[in-house]
């Protein structure tokens, strides 16, 4: 693989999305760690894994790995994202992203453990340009009607949880470049992430939670559940509740279960801390781990009940039962693959876009006790925290 050609550092304040909002060439992607200290931005496609229908996480991983295998310390590695059940085929609305869309790109600017690496190449692949799609969303009743579904798949099975989404449109183009810098002020807690498949049609959004970032044998993770507004008895009250707890657990354990077999230690936080956003806050419980050895972690700990639900299986084909739409991206995996290193990142709170409208994706966690209208009430909660950020294009998406 040739040496890249050293492009200058940005000057002065630049952030990573300055500088690609800056780039003329697609696909963009972008992923900016919530602590806004790790980043990595590329512009055009040197080389791309565009995963088919069918393919597995664990394929996908696979590939993503080898291939990651063979990056210089300079080099950008592989950025992009995976659908939520890669498994399953994808509706026309996510089609041009696969089953995993991650690209090398041509330009890059990254940063990780404190230092920057810029560069490009002249390598260069044409990526099948995107078919225009129509975005649609679904009624707050359906969503009800949906949580009430999923009480009644819980009662008598097995299943402890079902993650239980809905899809909320948003007529008219944005402005992604203010939308994305509207996320990064209004989110502190949250990585912005962006993959953009041309001038007009992407994904985007500012997500709370980290799946796990390794560096060798270390790996941190968390669990991240349960909801509640940003006040300060709103999270009191999540403490201290048990329908929450229970939730937030299940997430918790099954993330301890499946490093168990591959890691030589584990230290997990008894009881959870409260993770603060602007207009949200969650339970959270940090998780370190040590490998025996460098296990892949993708296909181990996605998805994790916190986007899918407790036993996986069940939760999944209860899923696939109850929900119309194609989830996508969402609640799949988004960020980056670099040798003998990775950060990944669940993709909540998210939008696919195009140049009319844009649809927003959101979810909660359904276990005894729910109440189907206040499962709603947390979905506007999240549902506000992201329309603040969009900005309306003056016509059509502007990049």
């Amino acid at each position: 693989m040739p040496r890249p050609d050293e492009l200058p550092r940005p000057a002065g304040e630049a952030d990573p999305l300055t500088w690609l909002l800056d780039r003329d060439e697609y696909p963009k992607v972008l992923i900016w760690d919530r602590d806004r200290d790790e980043w990595a931005a590329g512009a055009g496609a040197a080389d791309a894994i565009v995963a088919p229908d069918g393919a597995t996480t664990g394929e996908i991983e696979r590939a993503l790995a080898a291939r990651a295998a063979a990056e210089n310390d300079d080099d950008p590695g592989w950025i992009g994202g995976l659908r939520f059940t890669p498994a399953r085929a994808a509706s026309a609305t996510w089609r041009a992203f696969g089953a995993g869309f991650w690209i090398r790109p041509r330009s890059w600017w990254t940063r990780r453990d404190g230092v920057d690496h810029t560069g490009s190449c002249a390598e260069r692949i044409e990526l099948t340009p995107p078919d225009c799609v129509a975005l649609n969303g679904e009624e707050p009743e359906v969503y009800v009607e949906r949580v009430r579904a999923a009480l009644s798949e819980l009662e008598g099975s097995e299943l402890e949880k079902i993650v239980v989404s809905r899809c909320v449109q948003r007529a008219g183009g944005i402005d992604v470049g203010t939308t994305l810098r509207k996320m990064a002020h209004n989110e502190p807690g949250g990585t912005i992430y962006w993959i953009a498949l041309d001038a007009e049609q992407g994904f985007l959004g500012a997500t709370p939670e980290t799946l796990y970032r390794r560096r060798g044998v270390g790996v941190e993770t968390e669990a991240l559940a349960a909801t509640s507004g940003p006040e300060q008895a709103a999270g009191a009250a999540l403490l201290a509740d048990d329908k929450s707890r229970r939730e937030h657990n299940y997430v918790r354990d099954a993330i301890v279960d499946a490093l168990r077999p591959v890691a030589d230690s584990i230290d997990a936080a008894t009881v959870p801390e409260l993770h603060r956003m602007a207009r949200l806050q969650h339970l959270r419980t940090p998780i370190r781990a040590r490998l025996r050895h460098g296990s892949p972690l993708l296909s181990r700990l996605h998805p994790t009940p916190a986007v899918c639900g407790t036993p996986y299986a069940a939760a999944e084909a209860a899923i696939a039962r109850l929900e119309r739409h194609d989830r996508g991206l969402y609640a799949g995996a988004v960020g980056w693959f670099h040798r003998d290193c990775e950060s990944i990142y669940v993709a909540l709170r998210g939008a696919r876009y195009s140049r009319d409208a844009c649809v927003a994706f959101l979810g909660a966690g359904v276990v005894r006790g729910s109440v189907p209208e206040l499962e709603l009430q947390e979905l506007d909660l999240k549902a506000q925290a992201l329309f603040a950020s969009l900005a309306p294009a003056a016509s059509g998406v502007t990049r």
